[in-house]
């Protein structure tokens, strides 16, 4: 089922219900009178992409999603040219 997954992310998600939605709203734009439920349609339509983008920017600004790793312990101190020539 990994393949639906991938094809689900990469090409439906991402490329046919995004492209769709756009030339919904852009069909509309030029219109006289510009159907509200055709232009809710095709934002709808672009949602799932937008959402998708989102979290993976939110995840990569700071904030720690489910795939990173927790902190780890700081690395250990190296001693200073000072204090390796006090016998230290």
């Amino acid at each position: 089922m990994e393949w639906l997954k991938t094809l689900w992310d990469g090409l439906l998600r991402d490329v046919v219900l995004t492209v769709s939605g756009l030339v919904v709203v852009a069909t509309q734009v030029p219109a006289a009178h510009p159907s509200p439920v055709l232009v809710g349609a095709g934002l709808a339509l672009t949602a799932p992409s937008a959402y998708a983008n989102l979290r993976k920017l939110g995840n990569g600004n700071g904030s720690r999603g489910r795939s990173s790793p927790p902190p780890g312990p700081p690395p250990p101190q190296q001693p200073s040219p000072a204090d390796v020539g006090n016998g230290a």
